[in-house]
């Protein structure tokens, strides 16, 4: 499971942040790189929730693994082949199309070997070699884009669980779901945590670039990203029992706001140090965390489902909105001026947030499984 989270999320690291660099290098504009950036989380936001009912469905977690990354890694390789929107934007969409499941599965696989109450710490633990791989990826390749600048899981499956999914009530399940508060709340800060990642996420290494910022820079400073949160990984078990998966999801929007302002001011490359380890420690300690709350209050058999879901609302919905917005706001006001707004919304939204959850008796988020 450790070599399969290092190599998985080393394959991201060596892409993803660069993504926008290469479409912004083949001079596509902000609002163009903002759709690009779009079509992926809305087409994971659409799909994902229906791949993770066909996996609980069948019971088969490790052969749809297998199918979705082998068929997404083909098409993924297909986006450096045409440098036209149009077919980025179906290349980008197919590739989204195959590749949203997997994240969630792997989590969903890990997950489901982790059943005795000694293992309760172990995902997070797992999960950071996710980000040491992410890390070496995006560092390794930054550093080849400054040496060579191309322009300015065991196929035995947990026999116990396949048969509580076959006796699986999904509609029964969601809707459940939809009648905890705690759930939708929690899913909905998912949600605007992913408007704001979508945001950041496309435009923060176009800002490096702004200004001089080369490959090699950029790697490092994602290698720095991948070294802070680490640690966080590995303690955020403790950690979210400690403070709660409440203050969790509040200190991560706090980490966005300050990054907003971080990458607005800069003036130099490593000024976005900061932005960037704090980015590692939030993201790593949020989405261990958030992944351990939705499994915890899934109804039996639907692990996946709901794994699924909080997939589709960070990296789905929440991303292609964020990158929309952010895309036209870029256009509009340039990246300094899209970051200012974006942290001072984010700032009024955590106030409201505080308010709220200050006005509440009990303690928000409390993991309990929702049952049929």
């Amino acid at each position: 499971m450790r070599l399969l989270y290092l190599t998985y999320y080393a394959s991201l690291g060596a892409l993803m942040p660069y993504l926008p660099v290469f479409f912004h290098s083949l001079g596509h504009s902000g609002s163009s790189i903002g759709v690009l950036g779009a079509v992926k989380p809305l087409t994971t936001f659409l799909v994902a929730p229906l791949w993770g009912i066909l996996s609980d469905r069948y019971g088969n977690h490790v052969s749809m693994l297998q199918f979705t990354f082998i068929s997404s890694l083909f098409f993924q390789m297909m986006v450096g082949w045409g440098t036209n929107l149009n077919f980025l934007i179906v290349t980008v969409f197919v590739t989204a199309l195959l590749n949203a499941p997997v994240k969630s599965l792997i989590d969903t696989i890990v997950m489901e070997k982790l059943t005795s109450d000694k293992d309760r710490y172990q995902f997070g633990r797992m999960r950071l070699w996710g980000q040491i791989g992410f890390g070496l990826g995006s560092s390794l390749v930054g550093s080849l884009l400054s040496m060579f600048p191309a322009d300015d899981i065991k196929q035995e499956n947990i026999k116990s669980s396949r048969e509580n999914e076959k006796k699986t009530n999904i509609a029964g399940g969601l809707r459940l779901l939809s009648q905890n508060s705690d759930a939708l709340i929690f899913f909905f800060l998912v949600f605007v945590i992913g408007t704001s990642s979508g945001c950041i996420e496309n435009f923060a290494y176009v800002r490096v670039r702004e200004v001089g910022g080369s490959g090699n820079q950029m790697g490092i400073l994602r290698l720095v990203s991948s070294l802070a949160g680490a640690p966080m990984f590995w303690f955020s078990g403790p950690l979210t029992e400690f403070l709660g998966v409440d203050v969790v999801l509040v200190m991560s929007l706090l980490a966005y706001v300050a990054r907003f302002f971080n990458y607005a001011y800069m003036n130099h490359p490593y000024h976005a140090l900061p932005a960037e380890a704090l980015r590692g420690i939030t993201f790593a300690l949020f989405w261990s965390s958030g992944s351990t709350y939705a499994h915890k209050i899934s109804p039996p058999g639907m692990s996946a489902t709901i794994l699924m879901i909080m997939n589709a609302m960070y990296g789905g919905l929440g991303q292609s909105l964020g990158a929309i917005i952010g895309g036209k706001m870029q256009s509009k006001l340039g990246t300094i001026g899209t970051f200012l707004y974006s942290g001072l919304f984010d700032l009024c939204f955590v106030g409201g947030l505080v308010a709220y959850l200050f006005s509440k008796k009990d303690r928000s988020f409390c993991a309990k499984s929702i049952q049929q």
